[in-house]
């Protein structure tokens, strides 16, 4: 039997070992591979998360800026960084559930295209 903390690697993948349950340790390994493509995709997901999250908390941070460019007011800019957090609230389960459905190399290609066509057509 293998060493419960056994860490292999090889070029393309790494294999952690270890025991299902610290009480049944000696009868079940699970391996677990972590493969270079699906750390990379994980990386591209969290990016476009935090893409999404900074745009619409920036504008109050600067939002005397904001109100001469965009002729709004103060209470405008405000309600832009609430509506963010409220359609975060809204959409969460259905992205997860379509992650979930279609993978995540998919929901991440979608999000990065949703993204691409905000910012040509942003009204």
């Amino acid at each position: 039997m293998s060493n419960p903390s056994l860490i292999t690697s090889t070029d393309s993948q790494t294999s952690l070992e270890r025991p299902i349950s610290p009480v049944f340790s000696s009868t079940r390994v699970v391996s677990i591979r972590v493969y270079k493509r699906r750390l990379w995709m994980l990386f591209i997901f969290s990016f476009l998360s935090l893409l999404c999250g900074m745009l619409f908390s920036l504008y109050p941070s600067v939002a005397n800026v904001t109100i001469c460019y965009y002729k709004v007011s103060e209470n405008a800019v405000n309600w832009t960084s609430l509506l963010h957090m409220v359609v975060y609230i809204i959409f969460v389960f259905p992205v997860t559930w379509l992650i979930n459905y279609v993978g995540l190399r998919k929901a991440v290609l979608l999000a990065a295209l949703i993204n691409t066509l905000c910012k040509y057509f942003p009204r």
